[in-house]
């Protein structure tokens, strides 16, 4: 910006000649920063001793505020999928914001059920919002839905309004299916046991318990 600024005659160097630059308010968090004055072009006069001054705009907005948001995944039978959870800014801010995220374990665990992550994330000035990516695993077993956890921590140039993130991991898989083994034994004329296997077509992640019983055939009970 370019202006002139007028010394009336008979003007002497008692005498302060305000030199005016109106700034502008804004609510945005950002470094401090600086311009210059600079005299040039004297009319009347000659230039001496210091001709610029540079003055610092001190910033006095507050830190925004960093939120993590949740993730719920159907885990899939095979493979893995990323979950994806938002790491939030508010408001915009005029620096480069960083903060850490980290996994944690719940009722899932890592590395069975989801990859373990830490990772430092950088929002650059002007960008409020990232992505922070864990890979869930998929599989085959009947298994209540798992639960873990994103956590938030150490940021830079921002406060954390919300640390941590709930993923959920949904199951997707039926319960499995059971089956018992045909079973051949040699009468030897003394007591013998028969030995069946039982048998589930895939592991569980819950309990399985099943009742069975014994039926005559040509063999009768208790012979």
């Amino acid at each position: 910006i370019s202006n002139q600024v007028i010394v009336p005659a008979g003007t002497n160097n008692q005498t302060i000649v305000p030199l005016s630059v109106s700034l502008v308010n804004d609510l945005l968090d950002e470094h401090d920063e600086t311009f210059t004055a600079t005299l040039s072009n004297p009319v009347g006069a000659t230039l001496v001793g210091p001709t610029a001054h540079t003055v610092t705009i001190q910033d006095d907005d507050p830190l925004p505020a960093l939120s993590v948001s949740d993730c719920t995944l159907t885990e899939g039978n095979a493979g893995i999928a990323p979950c994806n959870f938002t790491v939030s800014l508010f408001p915009v801010s005029g620096r480069n914001v960083s903060v850490n995220a980290i996994t944690v374990d719940g009722l899932a665990k890592a590395p069975a059920d989801y990859v373990a992550r830490l990772a430092t994330l950088v929002l650059p000035a002007g960008v409020t919002s990232a992505n922070f990516a864990v890979d869930v695993k998929g599989d085959l077993s009947h298994e209540p839905n798992e639960d873990y956890s994103v956590v938030l921590g150490s940021p830079q140039f921002a406060t954390i309004a919300d640390l941590r993130g709930d993923g959920w991991i949904l199951n997707d898989d039926g319960p499995p299916t059971i089956s018992i083994s045909d079973v051949g034994v040699t009468d030897r004329g003394a007591n013998t046991t028969a030995h069946f296997t039982v048998t589930l077509s895939v592991a569980s992640g819950f309990p399985v318990s099943v009742a069975y019983a014994t039926a005559n055939g040509t063999a009768t009970a208790p012979e």
